[in-house]
């Protein structure tokens, strides 16, 4: 039986590898939109990668929400909040919270990993 503190790691372990996972999705779109606005990909893959490093740096010394770090940057009537508009109409913030949950195990009734309830295994 794995006590409160192993369950703890692992479930770090989980959230990182979710984490991350999704992170590189989103990393790809970025890379992908750069390269469709024109960039070469080797530029808009260090682009992708500096701006998610400077976004959590900046996160971690203002010690802001990332909602007040969006809040900040977005402009009225300006190009990121016409972006963020974008990324409302496609359900993205909810379906990264979706994701995240079952990639943790935290969806009701599924586990890590696991098939949702009442899905036939090896789905």
């Amino acid at each position: 039986m794995v006590g409160d503190k192993g369950r703890g790691v692992e479930s770090l372990e989980r959230s990182l590898r979710t984490t991350a996972g999704l992170l590189t999705v989103v990393l790809e779109g970025l890379e992908d939109g750069a390269v469709a606005a024109g960039l070469p990909l080797s530029t808009a893959r260090a682009f992708a990668r500096q701006t998610l490093l400077s976004t959590a740096l900046l996160l971690q010394e203002h010690d802001c929400s990332p909602a007040q770090l969006k809040d900040q940057v977005a402009s009225p009537a300006g190009t990121t909040i016409a972006g963020l508009a974008v990324l409302e109409d496609g359900a993205v913030r909810g379906a990264l919270l979706r994701a995240m949950e079952s990639g943790v195990g935290t969806e009701p009734g599924r586990k890590a990993g696991g098939a949702p309830p009442g899905a036939a295994d090896g789905d």
